[in-house]
C-alpha cells in the first residue's frame, strides 16, 4: 500500500515497490535519456532517423511510464482516481505527439490543431489528478483550503502581471490564440497545488513535490512555446521539447514516491494568518494599480477573485470564533445540571488566585473552597435507574445553588459538588447552609427522596496557596468527614495523612515527564480462535526516582488534578505508535490500543493530537485503538460522542474499556459508536462456572448488538481461554499469555508464541 488514510487506503511512507516495477522504471529512464540526447544531435524535421527517436524511443518510455503510474493507481485506495488521471495524461500526451508529427501543420498563433485537442485534454487530466492527489483526508478545514486558493489566485495574478506586459501579446491575454491557453492552464495547475500546500505550510508529500516540479518545468516550456509561436519562431524537434518530456518524466517519478492520504505536518498559526493576509494585500494592490495604469484584465479578474475569497474567509472566521466561544462555555459547564464542571471551577480558582496579592491574604479568616459530597445517589440509580438519578442530581444542584447565594457552585464529579467562597467571613456560613439545604427530602414527581451530605472546607494559607492544593485539601477534608461521620470538617495540614504522597506526586510529575521517566509496557491481545497475537495494549508506567515503578492508578489521578493528563496522553500515544512503527517495519502485522482518560475525551484538541501522532509515525489510523472507560461515557455522553465521532472519522478504532463495572445506561452504550467492547476481568473471576459462561455469553451478544468485537481481560489459565472459545469471544489478554513487556520483548513474544 502507498497512499492512504482509511483502511486499505492508508499506508506508511516507506514504499514497498515490487522489483518488476523498479525494472520498468529503469528501462523507462534509459529510453528517456536516449530521447533527450537525440534532440540536439538528430536534425528535425527529418526522415526515418528522426521518427525512430520521436516516435520509437519517445513512445517506449512514455508507455513504460503508463505502466508505472497505472500500477500506482492500483495501490492507492482513496487517491486511485488521481493516479488514473495522471496515466490518462501520459496516454493523451503520447497520442498528441504522434498527431503533431503526422497530422498537424506548423502552428500559427490562431490555429487549433488536432494535436492541440489531445494536448488540452491531457492537461485537463492533470488538473483533475492534482485536485484528487492534493486531498488530505478530513483534517484540513474549509478556511485553510480557502487560504490556499487566495494565495494561488494571487500568485497567478502576479505571474500574468509580470509576463503579459513584456510578452508578444500586446499586454493582454487572448484566448483566440491557442498558444496562450497552455501557460494559462499551467498557472491554474500551480494554483491548485498551492491551494493544497498552504494548509500544510508548504510541506508537500514527496509525490506532490515531484508533480509540482513537473508543472513548473512544463510551464516554462509552455511560456517559451507561446512566445515562439507568437513571433513565428517555433520549430519542431528543438531542445525546447525536453521541457515537456521532463514534466512527464517527473509525473512518472512521482508514482514511485510516497503520498500518504493522512499526511499533514504541524500547522503554524502564524502561517495560517500571515500568508493569506499578505496575499490579500498584494491582490488589493494590483486592483488599486489598475485604476491608474493599464493592467491586463485577467490580472484584475484573478485579484478580484482572491479578494472575494478573502471576504468569504473573514465571514467563516467570524463564524468559527463564535462557535469556539460557545464550545468554550460548554466545555466549562456540566451537561446535566448546567453548573460549572471541574474545568470551569479550576479556571475560576485560578482567576481568584491571580487577582490576589500576598499582602491581601488574611490568614485569620481567608477565603476558601467548600466541597460537598452527597450520599445515596448511587442507591437511587441502582434501584430506580439512571433517568431518576439524573433528575435527582438536577434537584440537588438546584437546592444547593439556592443555599450558596452569590457564590459559584460547581458539580465536579458524580455527586460531588463544590463552591468557591472568596469572602473569608462567609466560608463557615456557606458550609452550614449547604449542609442544612439537603436536610429535607427532595421531591421528584411523586417520589420523595432523602440523601445524605458531608462537607469539607479548605482555606487558602498555611501551605494551601494554589488551585491544586486547594482542591486536594478540600477533598481530604471531605474524605475525613465521610469517614468520621461528621457533618462538616475543615482541613488541617498537620493531620493530613496523604499530604506527602499526593502533593509530591503532583509536584514531581511535571519534572518526571521532562526527564523521560514515563515509559510504556505492552501486553499482547490474542485472537481467541487460533491463539495468534494480533495487537498490543500500551500501558503507561512511571519510574519514579525514589518511589520506584508506579502503576497508572497511582499517578493518573494526580496527572488529572495537576492538569498534566494531556501531556501524559500525548507521551503515551507517541511512544506506543513509535513502537508500532518499528514492529511494522520488522514485518509484524499488529494493532495498538492506548488508554485515554475521561478528561481527554472532553478536550477538543484530542483528535488533532491523535492525527498529528499518526502523521509523525506514518501509522495507518485503523491500526490504532483508543480505549475509553464505560464510566467516562456517563460523565458527558453528548460531548464524548462528538469526540468519538471525530476520532472514528480519522479512521481510528474506539473501544469501551472495563465494561461491566461502570454505571452507563444501555441507551448510552447503544448510541456510542464503538469497535470493541473490553469485558472487565471480574467476569472471569466469578466462582460459579455457569455464572461465568452465562455472563460472558451475554457480553458477546451485547457487543454483537453494538456491532463490536469482544475483548476479555484477566485471562489467567488455559481453562479461561477454552471458555472464551466456547462463548465466541474475539480477543483476550491476561497474564496467562504474558505480563506487560518492553517493546523489544513484546516483538520477540509475537514471533515465538502462539497459544492453542
Amino acid at each position: 500500500m502507498i497512499d492512504g488514510g482509511v483502511g486499505a487506503d492508508s499506508a506508511p511512507t516507506r514504499l514497498g515497490i515490487p522489483r518488476w516495477v523498479l525494472g520498468v522504471a529503469v528501462a523507462a529512464l534509459i529510453f528517456f535519456i536516449l530521447y533527450a540526447v537525440s534532440l540536439p544531435l538528430v536534425e528535425r524535421p527529418g526522415g526515418a532517423p528522426a521518427l525512430v527517436w520521436d516516435i520509437g524511443a519517445y513512445a517506449i518510455w512514455m508507455l513504460l511510464g503508463v505502466v508505472i503510474v497505472s500500477w500506482r493507481a492500483g495501490q492507492s485506495g482513496m487517491l486511485r482516481r488521481g493516479w488514473q488521471f495522471m496515466a490518462a495524461y501520459l496516454v493523451l500526451t503520447l497520442a498528441a505527439e504522434i498527431a503533431f508529427r503526422f497530422v498537424s501543420d506548423v502552428p500559427t498563433q490562431r490555429d487549433l490543431l488536432v494535436a492541440d485537442v489531445l494536448f488540452l485534454s491531457a492537461y485537463l487530466c492533470i488538473g483533475a489528478g492534482l485536485i484528487i492527489l492534493s486531498r488530505r483526508g478530513h483534517s484540513v478545514s474549509p478556511v485553510a483550503r480557502i487560504d490556499g486558493l487566495i494565495v494561488g489566485l494571487t500568485a497567478a495574478a502576479v505571474i500574468f502581471a509580470v509576463y503579459l506586459p513584456n510578452s508578444s501579446h500586446d499586454g493582454q491575454l487572448s484566448l483566440v490564440g491557442i498558444d496562450l491557453l497552455y501557460p494559462v492552464l499551467d498557472v491554474m495547475f500551480a494554483t491548485i497545488v498551492i491551494a493544497g500546500l498552504v494548509p500544510l505550510r508548504f510541506r508537500p508529500t514527496p509525490a506532490i513535490a515531484a508533480i509540482l516540479v513537473a508543472v513548473i518545468i512544463m510551464a516554462v516550456g509552455d511560456f517559451v512555446y507561446a512566445e515562439q509561436v507568437a513571433g513565428g519562431q517555433f520549430e519542431q524537434g528543438t531542445p525546447l521539447e525536453i521541457s515537456w518530456a521532463s514534466g512527464s518524466a517527473m509525473i512518472i517519478a512521482a508514482a514511485l514516491l510516497p503520498n500518504p492520504y493522512n499526511y499533514q505536518p504541524g500547522i503554524d498559526r502564524r502561517w495560517t494568518i500571515f500568508t493569506p493576509a499578505v496575499a490579500s494585500l498584494v491582490a488589493l494592490a494590483l486592483i488599486t494599480l489598475s485604476l491608474f495604469i493599464d493592467i491586463p484584465e485577467i490580472v484584475v479578474a484573478l485579484a478580484l477573485a482572491a479578494l472575494t475569497l478573502a471576504s468569504l474567509r473573514l465571514v467563516l472566521t467570524m463564524i468559527d470564533l463564535r462557535r469556539a466561544g460557545q464550545g468554550y462555555e460548554q466545555a466549562r459547564r456540566d451537561y446535566l445540571t448546567g453548573l460549572l464542571n471541574m474545568r470551569g471551577m479550576s479556571e475560576l480558582i485560578d482567576s481568584w488566585f491571580g487577582t490576589r496579592h500576598p499582602g491581601e491574604v488574611s490568614l485569620d479568616r481567608p477565603g476558601g473552597l467548600v466541597r460537598i459530597g452527597v450520599t445515596g445517589v448511587k442507591t437511587v440509580v441502582d434501584t430506580l435507574g439512571h433517568e431518576v438519578g439524573d433528575d435527582l442530581l438536577r434537584a440537588i444542584g438546584a437546592r444547593l445553588s439556592s443555599a450558596t447565594g452569590p457564590f459559584t457552585l460547581a458539580r465536579l464529579d458524580g455527586s460531588d459538588f463544590a463552591v468557591l467562597v472568596p469572602n473569608g467571613d462567609k466560608v463557615d456560613q456557606v458550609a452550614e447552609e449547604v449542609a442544612n439545604a439537603l436536610d429535607s427530602p427532595l421531591q421528584l414527581d411523586e417520589l420523595s427522596i432523602r440523601v445524605g451530605v458531608n462537607v469539607g472546607i479548605a482555606r487558602i494559607g498555611h501551605g494551601v496557596s494554589s488551585r491544586d492544593s486547594l482542591l486536594r485539601s478540600a477533598d481530604v477534608a471531605l474524605t475525613e468527614a465521610a469517614k468520621s461521620g461528621q457533618l462538616i470538617v475543615e482541613f488541617d495540614p498537620e493531620h493530613d495523612p496523604t499530604e506527602g504522597r499526593r502533593v509530591d506526586l503532583m509536584a514531581d510529575l511535571h519534572g518526571g515527564i521532562e526527564r523521560g521517566e514515563l515509559f510504556m509496557a505492552y501486553q499482547p491481545l490474542v485472537r481467541v480462535r487460533d491463539g495468534w497475537v494480533l495487537g498490543a495494549e500500551a500501558l503507561v508506567r512511571w519510574q519514579h526516582p525514589t518511589l520506584g515503578q508506579l502503576q497508572p492508578d497511582e499517578f493518573v489521578r494526580a496527572a488529572e488534578r495537576a492538569g498534566l493528563i494531556g501531556r501524559v496522553t500525548r507521551h503515551s500515544l507517541a511512544e506506543s505508535c513509535g513502537a508500532l512503527r518499528e514492529w511494522l517495519d520488522a514485518g509484524l502485522d499488529l494493532t495498538m490500543s492506548v488508554n485515554i482518560s475521561g478528561i481527554d475525551l472532553v478536550d477538543e484538541s484530542l483528535p488533532n493530537t491523535v492525527a498529528q501522532v499518526l502523521r509523525e509515525t506514518g501509522i495507518d489510523a485503523e491500526r490504532l485503538v483508543m480505549e475509553i472507560t464505560e464510566t467516562a461515557i456517563g460523565a458527558d455522553p453528548e460531548r464524548i460522542r462528538r469526540t468519538v465521532n471525530e476520532l472514528r472519522a480519522l479512521g481510528v478504532r474506539v473501544a469501551i474499556d472495563d465494561f461491566g463495572v461502570g454505571y452507563s445506561s444501555l441507551a448510552q452504550l447503544m448510541n456510542m459508536p464503538v469497535d470493541e467492547v473490553k469485558v472487565d476481568r471480574g467476569f472471569l473471576a466469578a466462582s460459579d462456572p455457569d455464572a461465568r459462561q452465562t455472563s460472558l455469553a451475554a457480553a458477546v451478544r451485547l457487543a454483537s448488538a453494538l456491532g463490536a468485537e469482544v475483548v476479555v481481560e484477566g485471562v489467567e489459565a488455559a481453562s479461561d481461554l477454552e471458555l472464551l472459545r466456547r462463548v465466541g469471544c474475539d480477543l483476550a489478554q491476561g497474564f496467562y499469555f504474558s505480563p506487560p513487556l518492553t517493546a523489544d520483548d513484546f516483538a520477540e513474544c509475537v514471533r515465538t508464541h502462539r497459544w492453542r
